[in-house]
Order: structure tokens, then sequence, then C-alpha cells
């Protein structure tokens, strides 16, 4: 499993992550990637679990990770696009953490 190179260039540039960041980033991809299908099942267990993000993933949890698989072309529109990010222009990195 491994994601497309441009595909990783255009994330890193889109969050704001510095060299150091992106270093990171590749060391820890070469533990996560292996495991990311426990991890996605995971992720949305939890999101079934809790009665405020059930509603927006019930029922379609299958199709969700099918846009999650390498190589899917169901990116979000802000990339394929060329878009900012979120509206708001902040970038991933200075969103986290979640308040």
């Amino acid at each position: 499993m491994s994601a497309n190179p441009s595909d990783v260039q255009t994330f890193i540039h889109i969050s704001g992550f510095s060299p150091e960041d992106e270093e990171h980033l590749r060391h820890l991809g070469q533990h996560l990637v292996p495991r990311l299908p426990e991890l996605t099942d995971r992720f949305y267990g939890r999101l079934l679990a809790d009665e405020r993000t059930r509603p927006h993933v019930e029922g379609r949890v299958e199709q969700l990770k099918k846009t999650q698989s390498p190589g899917s072309r169901n990116s979000s529109p802000a990339i394929t696009e060329n878009r900012s990010w979120p509206a708001s222009g902040a970038s991933a990195k200075s969103m986290w953490p979640p308040a």
C-alpha cells in the first residue's frame, strides 16, 4: 500500500508542514501504512459508537472506506481542483490538536 507521490506532495503543501514535519511523516508512514486497514476499522468503529457522529456514517462505512483506499480517485475536490481547504485558509497543522 503506497500513496501517489504527487498526492503526498499536494497534501504536504496544503497542510503547511515544514521540511522537518515532512521527514517525521515519512518516518511514521513506514509504521502506519501496514496498519491502515486496522486503524480505519477502529476509526469508523468510534464514529459509529458516538451518538453525534453515527448519523453521518451509519450505513455508509464500506463506501467511505473505499474513498480512503490507495489509488482512489475519489479525493477531496479541494485537492483535485486546487482549492484551499479548509475555507478559513487554516492549515491542518494549525488546527491540531482539535479543540
